[in-house]
């Protein structure tokens, strides 16, 4: 499959008619442009051509049809957009032609407006269901997640597979690329009509004794697999509602803890006070000593004096400073239990006499902040020993080394009161998450994730008890084939021949899946070396739910990849997907350097030859630098588009790179 040519007018930041081309030969096309040019606007009419619809970044929930029509246009009343995309598939030329037209002359809902659909394939046309029909056996939309992706996404899709759901989504469409989901349907299928084949026999057919033996012995396996299978949905079912509980559960118990962040910034302060208070104690000693090592003892007494009064003078400011901001802290208690009648401590109703001596309090408070107010905590500086305080002392000493201790000490008492300061503002955020109940949230949580693990626990055990009831049920059959053949010259040829080729083609399809599963791991982990700065250290890692983690080479899995790392892993996983994958579709991807440094970008750019037929990536002027990066990609370069913006809403396409309109301004 291979994109010829995309036609868009009037949708989104395209006001007029635009046309973007494709040649026909090499591997890579990129579209420059700049932050907020209408790149992402093009994947949107590449999804919504196809499917008639588009999702908002980041989201489960579409675009509003409104919000797809160009803005200027939709001012002067013209609300109908057309978007037109040509394609070829295995010698067959495609065009997908999508019109929104407006029901009413100011729409604002979806069903303000009709979207007509034409299919043509060659010259045949067709329209409506029909042609969405044939469009989805071509790419199905939740295939084309991985072909037509915003790499802003990643990590959203990264989330959905780390999910231990059997009903995940993404792990479903992951099976739908790689024709996993059609094995399963298709040995389903061959079971139903073993089944039927041998339930056929026992009907029209006089059975033996032995044979009876074992079509009861069929039946009752069988009836056991259906009561294992039907235990199984509704566990999978509970599976899921569960998990929605688990996540809300976990969203409220975060909510409650106060940011890690915040947390440490505290310890931080905290740690920094200690430091400095016991800074401000030696300070004290080695000023104490130098007053009796190097002054004469009768004036000692006096300098110590001296020195005990700055100190109060420092502890009164801080008390005063202390009680100023209890009384504030006082005030905004009494005026919220005034306003609530709710008594912020117990949480109890206040009554209206209670509710009266609060403002009286309240009032004798603000008067009494008024008169802090009035008469300012003097500061540090304004409380600092001036040289001339100690004129007659200095003399007897070394002034230059007393004058540089006095300097530290009140340096250090400065920024003490300074990280006070902060540490005050720190503790106002950590009150903010009292009065909620974290334990109680964490319980809570904590449950709903064991009964998940317990659930899940349960829905192995019943897939495993499954299995080995269809081994069973194929043994079964075996004998009741064997048994016909060896006793019966008008054995039933359609139950035997239906039932072996059940049994031979389930074992085919088991190990096919098998297979095409270890393909995508062991050839996403092969991009991946290719692409990663240090292959000798790091090695992919992929698990049955096709969740993608990061493990030392021969060690343990790392934590949480990088931004970097999370998008080359993705973009490993996805071209392993497009490779296996029945759907040769092109790989069209927004913004996939953004984020990596320059050797992963520059071992991107090389893979790019072997990601897909079909490459088209959209890049901003730092993601694609020309000459770092043009000499990497020429060789398969199939060719080069550039937007070009007016204002936000008239972008224009030009043909190759135009560097005048790739500068940010």
């Amino acid at each position: 499959m291979r994109y010829l040519e995309l036609k868009i007018d009037n949708f989104l930041c395209y006001k007029n008619k635009q046309t973007l081309t494709f040649p026909e030969e090499n591997q890579l096309f990129i579209i420059h442009g700049k932050n907020g040019s209408g790149k992402s606007s093009l994947l949107h009419a590449f999804r919504f051509c196809m499917y008639g619809r588009t999702k908002i970044q980041g989201s489960d929930e579409y675009k509003p049809i409104a919000s797809l029509i160009n803005d200027a246009n939709k001012t002067k009343g013209n609300w109908s957009s057309t978007i037109e995309l040509k394609f070829s598939d295995e010698d067959i030329n495609y065009k997908i032609k999508r019109k929104i037209k407006n029901r009413i002359n100011k729409p604002t809902s979806d069903s303000d407006f009709v979207i007509d659909l034409e299919f043509f394939q060659n010259s045949k046309k067709q329209t409506g269901v029909t042609a969405q029909e044939s469009i989805n056996n071509i790419l199905s939309e939740e295939v084309s997640k991985f072909f037509l992706l915003d790499m802003e996404e990643v990590k959203q899709l990264e989330e959905s597979l780390g999910k231990e759901s059997s009903s995940n989504k993404t792990k479903q469409n992951i099976e739908k690329a790689i024709a996993i989901s059609f094995l399963k349907d298709s040995t389903e299928l061959l079971e139903e009509i073993s089944d039927k084949s041998f339930e056929k026999m026992q009907k029209n057919k006089k059975l033996s004794k032995k044979e009876k033996q074992l079509m009861d012995k069929l039946e009752r396996e069988q009836s056991q697999k259906l009561k294992y299978s039907k235990e199984l949905a509704k566990l999978e079912e509970q599976l899921l509602k569960t998990e929605e509980k688990k996540i809300e559960a976990e969203k409220f118990y975060l909510s409650t803890v106060p940011k890690q962040e915040i947390v440490e910034k505290r310890k931080e302060l905290v740690n920094k006070k200690n430091s400095l208070n016991d800074s401000i104690d030696l300070l004290e000693k080695e000023i104490k000593e130098y007053f009796k090592t190097s002054w004469f003892f009768p004036a000692e007494k006096i300098i110590n004096s001296s020195f005990i009064n700055l100190n109060e003078k420092l502890e009164n400011a801080r008390d005063r400073d202390a009680e100023k901001q209890s009384l504030k802290k006082d005030i905004i208690e009494k005026e919220k239990e005034i306003k609530d009648s709710v008594c912020t401590r117990c949480h109890q109703h206040i009554d209206d006499d209670r509710v009266k001596l609060l403002k009286k309090e309240l009032e004798v408070s603000k008067k009494k902040l008024d008169g802090f107010e009035k008469k300012p905590t003097p500061s540090v500086a304004e409380i600092k020993p001036t040289e001339q305080a100690f004129q007659n002392y200095l003399e007897q000493g070394n002034r230059k080394i007393i004058l540089e201790k006095f300097s530290q000490y009140y340096d250090a008492v400065g920024e003490l009161d300074a990280i006070s300061n902060q540490l005050s503002s720190v503790n106002e955020q950590l009150e903010d998450v009292k009065g909620v109940d974290t334990e109680n949230a964490k319980k809570q949580y904590e449950k709903f994730a064991s009964m998940v693990n317990s659930i899940s626990v349960d829905i192995e055990d019943l897939k495993s008890a499954i299995i080995d009831s269809d081994d069973e049920i194929d043994e079964i059959k075996k004998e009741i084939n064997e048994n016909q053949l060896e006793g019966d010259e008008n054995f039933d040829k359609e139950a035997i021949i239906a039932g072996g080729i059940s049994t031979i083609l389930k074992k085919s399809s088991d190990l096919l899946i098998e297979k095409t599963v270890k393909n995508v791991a062991d050839f996403a982990k092969e991009v991946f070396i290719s692409l990663i700065n240090d292959p000798e250290y790091y090695e992919l890692v992929i698990d049955d739910g096709y969740f993608t983690q990061m493990r030392k080479k021969g060690g343990a899995t790392i934590g949480d990849k990088s931004y970097g790392q999370a998008r080359i892993a993705a973009i490993s996983l996805l071209s392993s997907l497009s490779r296996q994958s029945i759907s040769k579709a092109p790989a069209v991807l927004d913004t996939p350097m953004a984020g990596l440094d320059k050797t992963h970008t520059k071992n991107l750019y090389d893979y790019f030859q072997y990601l897909s037929d079909q490459t088209i990536i959209f890049a901003n002027d730092a993601e694609f630098i020309d000459e770092e990066h043009r000499p990497i990609v020429e060789n398969f370069l199939s060719g080069e588009a550039t937007i070009e913006v007016g204002d936000a809403d008239e972008a224009k396409i030009h043909t190759g790179r135009i560097e005048k309109y790739l500068k940010e301004d």
